[in-house]
């Protein structure tokens, strides 16, 4: 690939907006031109409002597609989980065993760990009760991820304003709009998924803390 340290964010960058703008799209148009009783009676809305004005065929066709869709989404967060679970564990964010890889490479601990709760979880979104298990634990994990969202368009509003990035408008809307939406999305998140989410954040930090005490006695 010719300039990646150009091609790879611009690719990122767009592909999110694309997605996002795909994603809105179609929700949009699901809730304008369907009743919302049906709506909230619906496992699939998108399926049975493809279902409604082409057919139930092509419902079927859009219902396949999005399994598939769904079985690659979760095979990529997998593989993202594993790295990042031995990235952790290598700068003592979590266990040393966590950062061990077989001979090709892989992160086996990390890729196991993840994909056995990945597993438990979905397994309980079978049933009412613990598809309120599931439900929380998604919340949890995007709030927990939003924290650091927020923290990073503010690092890019302090990098602007210092000019480390290009001091254009476009660039300080694309900061402010990253900050304004982690925020609203925290908020929308609910105060019990924000309480946990921020003491799991202080319990990695114990953690980190005292590993590092431990490192530093050791030595």
């Amino acid at each position: 690939m010719r300039d990646p340290h150009i091609v790879v964010p611009r690719a990122t960058l767009v592909g999110v907006l694309l997605a996002g703008f795909i994603s809105v799209a179609a929700t949009c148009v699901v809730a304008f031109m369907m009743p919302v009783a049906q709506i909230a009676q619906s496992s699939a809305p998108i399926a049975d409002f493809i279902s409604r004005f082409m057919g139930s065929g092509a419902g079927l066709i859009v219902a396949i597609f999005a399994a598939i869709s769904c079985f690659g989404a979760l095979n990529g967060w997998l593989l993202v989980g594993g790295e990042l679970t031995a990235a952790m564990a290598s700068t003592d964010g979590l266990p040393k065993r966590a950062a061990e890889r077989n001979e090709c490479g892989a992160p086996v601990v990390g890729l196991m760990s993840c994909a056995a709760i990945s597993s438990f979880f979905l397994l309980l979104a079978f049933s009412r009760r613990g598809a309120t298990a599931f439900e929380f634990v998604a919340l949890l994990s995007a709030t927990t991820s939003l924290v650091f969202f927020v923290i990073c368009a503010l690092a890019a509003l302090q990098a602007w304003r210092s000019g480390r990035l290009p001091k254009t408008g476009s660039t300080l809307v694309a900061c402010i709009g990253a900050l304004v939406f982690s925020m609203v999305a925290f908020y929308s998140a609910g105060l019990e998924s924000a309480t946990w989410g921020a003491a799991c954040i202080a319990a990695g930090y114990a953690w980190r803390r005292i590993s590092l005490a431990r490192r530093n006695d050791s030595r």
